[in-house]
């Protein structure tokens, strides 16, 4: 029924399909899954939930394992992908990716997997190349952006004792140090009236940011636009507050959204939703699901 929310539960995981996608019941028992698929203009996109699985010692093994048993049951054989390690509102999640074939034609597989306590909760999500998958992104959003995992408590049959992460609220200082990202964006015109190809616009840029502990901030921006290089240069104060809303001051002042901290041996990531320039929508700040094609990962490597 038109504008009817089917929303699905299968196990441990309920979530709402994007609208238009075929939707398929598979399997039994723990073989169970759920197929959600579109093809549009050639190309393709499935996203495959899975009935829990067991979890391992912790959430980069449970990653490896179900790489196995749910990826390496559609790609030909491939490494498994380094896992990184996010927390996406109330759910952690492990996720990976890489390119294969299935059947001699090319294909990437993304791997999420939720920690579910004793439990895990995975998804693969399939499509010809991550140039294809991107296309998709925002439909395949839908299905992370409503998911909830019912965790496993301790103490139920099967469990294992389960660590929390630890949660603690940052502040600037934390912040200390230089973060670095590379990004990029390809658009393809085509003519409004033939359909045939007009021009392509293209910008890759690398940025990094060097932060005190008393929150003065360095900004350094390289791009090439259409072969045109654009470097940019400026200080400014930064703060950090509290509900994670941190500001870069300067006159044409930025905000965003503090949605991830991953510490590893080798470095941090944070992942900053933004920038905004004006008020933070308040779904945005609620929902991590909303406004992911703003989301920025930025890198701080350990000296």
């Amino acid at each position: 029924m038109t504008g009817t929310v089917n929303t699905r539960t299968l196990d441990l995981a309920t979530f709402t399909p994007p609208f238009g996608w075929h939707v398929e019941e598979r399997g039994s028992g723990s073989d169970r899954c759920v197929v959600i698929s579109k093809a549009a203009s050639g190309s393709y996109c499935m996203a495959v939930v899975y009935a829990s699985a067991s979890a391992g010692g912790d959430l980069e093994t449970s990653f490896a394992s179900e790489w196995a048993r749910t990826a390496l049951q559609s790609l030909a054989p491939v490494a498994t992908p380094r896992a990184v390690i996010r927390d996406v509102g109330a759910l952690r999640l492990a996720i990976g990716a890489a390119p294969s074939t299935a059947q001699g034609q090319p294909i990437v597989g993304l791997l999420i997997v939720a920690d579910a306590g004793a439990r895990v909760v995975s998804i693969l999500v399939l499509s010809p190349t991550f140039e294809s998958l991107d296309t998709f992104r925002a439909e395949v959003d839908t299905v992370f952006g409503s998911l909830v995992v019912q965790r496993v408590e301790d103490g139920a049959p099967g469990a294992r004792p389960v660590a929390e992460p630890a949660r603690r609220t940052l502040a600037v200082g934390d912040l200390a140090g230089e973060w670095g990202r590379q990004d990029g964006i390809n658009t393809r015109y085509v003519d409004a009236h033939s359909g045939a190809y007009a021009w392509t616009d293209s910008i890759h840029f690398t940025e990094k940011w060097q932060i005190t502990a008393s929150g003065t901030i360095s900004l350094d921006f390289f791009g090439i636009h259409n072969g045109r290089r654009i470097t940019e240069t400026a200080t400014a104060t930064v703060t950090l507050a509290p509900d994670g809303i941190l500001v870069v001051h300067k006159p044409n002042e930025q905000r965003f959204v503090l949605r991830g901290w991953e510490e590893t041996p080798e470095m941090t990531v944070m992942t900053l939703n933004g920038p905004w320039y004006e008020s933070i929508p308040a779904d945005v700040v609620a929902n991590p699901g909303i406004g992911v094609n703003l989301d920025q990962r930025w890198v701080r490597l350990r000296r």
